[in-house]
C-alpha cells in the first residue's frame, strides 16, 4: 500500500518514513536529507569537469567518430572516457549483440521490451531499435 511507503512527517511529506523513523537515533539529521540523483548523493557528479580537462576537444571529436562507426553515439567526454575503458575489455555492443531483437539506438547493445535504461551506455531513457 502506497500510503505505507510515504508519510507526512513535520509538515512534509517523506518516502520510507518507517525506516527514516528507525534510523534517526543513529544518523540523526542525515535520515531527513532530501532525495538527489545517485551521482550527486555519491559525489561521481565531480568527475565530469576533471574528465572534461583531461580530454581535449579534438581529440574527443576524433574518437568521437571512431566509437560512431562502432555503433555507439558518444555524448559527453566523460561518457568517451568510460567508453574506452569498456573497448579496452569488451568488443564494440554491436559485435557481442548479434542476434538480438532488440537493440538500444545509442550503442546497439542488447535490450528488452521493459528496458528503462541501458546497461551498457547508460543512455536513459532508453530508446530501443
Amino acid at each position: 500500500d502506497s500510503n505505507e511507503k510515504l508519510s507526512e512527517y513535520n509538515g512534509q511529506v517523506w518516502g520510507k518514513l518507517i525506516l527514516r523513523k528507525c534510523f534517526e537515533p543513529q544518523l540523526g539529521p542525515l535520515v531527513w536529507r532530501k532525495k538527489m540523483a545517485q551521482e550527486q548523493g555519491a559525489g561521481t557528479d565531480r568527475f565530469e569537469k576533471y574528465i572534461d580537462a583531461m580530454i581535449d576537444d579534438n581529440t574527443f571529436e576524433n574518437k568521437k567518430r571512431v566509437a560512431l562507426s562502432e555503433g555507439v553515439k558518444l555524448r559527453s567526454k566523460e561518457h568517451l572516457h568510460y567508453y574506452a575503458m569498456f573497448r579496452s575489455y569488451f568488443p564494440p555492443p554491436q559485435e557481442e549483440s548479434r542476434g538480438c531483437s532488440l537493440r538500444c539506438s545509442d550503442c546497439l547493445s542488447c535490450a528488452t521490451p521493459e528496458t528503462r535504461f541501458c546497461r551498457t551506455c547508460g543512455a536513459f531513457p532508453a530508446k530501443l531499435l
